[in-house]
C-alpha cells in the first residue's frame, strides 16, 4: 500500500549533498526511498571531526530529508531548520567549505514532501542495483603526512588518534608559531627518544610519552633535548640489577621510550 502526501512545491535555487548520487542508491522506480546510508567511515573523516555534535546532527537531518528529492535541498538555512525540524539555522557556509554540500542550482523546482512512500525492497531485489563498496566514504581524505607522523608516534602511545587528527589539522593552520614539517617533526621525536633513552640508561627520571593530540596542543617539539655529550649524568649503583638490564638493551639494539619501556628493531613494546 502507498502512502499519499500533499506535495510542496518550492520554486528557489537549491544545494545539493555532495556526491550523492554515488553514495545513497537507491531503486528509483519506486519512489522516495524509506532509508538512507550512512557510512560508518565517518568516524575517521577528518571533516566529520571538524563538525561539533549539533552539526553533525543537522547534517544527517539534512540527508534525511534530501532523500525526498534526490539529495537536494533549498538553499535557504531558515528553510532548512523548519523542514529538518531543527533547533538552529544549519551553518551552511561551513558545510559549502568542508565540501559537505555543492553549490547552488538555478531556479529549480523542489518537493520536499514526497507523493509517494517506498516500502524497503527486499534483498535480492536491489542486488542489480547495488554497487562495489568503496573503502572510503566520499568525504574521507587521505591524510598523508598525518598518517606518517601516527605510525611513528602511535608506537610510543597509540590513544587518541581521530581527535590527535584534528588537533593536528587545527594546528597546521595557525601561522604563530608555525608547526614544523612532518618530516622535521618525526626528526625531532627520533631525537627525544634518544633523550628519554639517555635519561633512562642514567637511572634518570624519564615522563611518560604524552597522546599525540597533547604533544602537539602544547608544541612540545619545542622541548629541550639533551644527550650524553652535552651534559654528564652520573648512574647512582642503587639498583645494580636494573643498570645490567638496561645494558643488555642496549647491546640488544632497544630504544627506550619511558620508564622501563623498551622499543626493539620490530617496533615493539617491551616492558622490564
Amino acid at each position: 500500500m502507498t502512502t499519499k502526501c500533499q506535495p510542496n512545491v518550492n520554486q528557489s535555487s537549491t544545494i545539493k549533498i555532495h556526491d550523492w548520487d554515488e553514495w545513497q542508491t537507491f531503486r528509483k522506480d519506486r519512489g522516495a526511498p524509506p532509508w538512507i546510508k550512512i557510512h560508518r567511515n565517518l568516524m575517521t573523516n577528518e571533516k566529520w571531526a571538524f563538525l561539533t555534535d549539533a552539526e553533525k546532527g543537522q547534517l544527517i537531518s539534512m540527508w534525511i530529508a534530501g532523500a525526498d528529492n534526490e539529495g537536494k535541498l533549498p538553499s535557504d538555512a531558515r528553510v532548512i531548520k523548519k523542514i529538518c525540524q531543527l533547533d538552529d539555522k544549519p551553518d551552511l557556509d561551513k558545510f559549502s567549505k568542508l565540501g559537505l554540500i555543492d553549490g547552488h542550482d538555478s531556479q529549480v523546482v523542489v518537493n520536499m514532501t514526497p507523493i509517494g512512500c517506498q516500502y524497503d525492497a527486499p534483498e535480492e531485489s536491489r542486488v542489480e542495483e547495488r554497487r562495489e563498496e568503496k573503502s572510503k566514504h566520499p568525504l574521507v581524505e587521505k591524510s598523508t603526512d598525518f598518517d606518517a607522523l601516527w605510525k611513528v608516534y602511535s608506537k610510543l602511545n597509540g590513544n587518541k588518534k581521530a581527535y590527535s587528527l584534528s588537533c593536528f589539522n587545527k594546528r597546521k593552520k595557525k601561522k604563530t608559531p608555525l608547526m614544523p614539517d612532518v618530516e622535521a617533526l618525526i626528526d625531532i621525536i627520533h631525537q627525544q627518544i634518544k633523550y628519554k633513552a639517555f635519561l633512562t640508561g642514567n637511572n634518570k627520571f624519564c615522563p611518560e610519552w604524552p597522546d599525540l593530540s597533547s604533544w602537539i596542543n602544547k608544541d612540545r617539539w619545542t622541548d629541550e633535548v639533551c644527550t650524553g655529550e652535552k651534559v654528564t649524568l652520573k648512574a647512582t649503583p642503587e639498583d645494580e640489577r636494573h643498570i645490567e638490564k638496561v645494558k643488555e638493551y642496549k647491546k640488544l639494539g632497544y630504544v627506550a621510550v619511558g620508564v622501563n619501556r623498551w622499543m626493539n628493531k620490530e617496533g615493539e613494546i617491551v616492558q622490564e
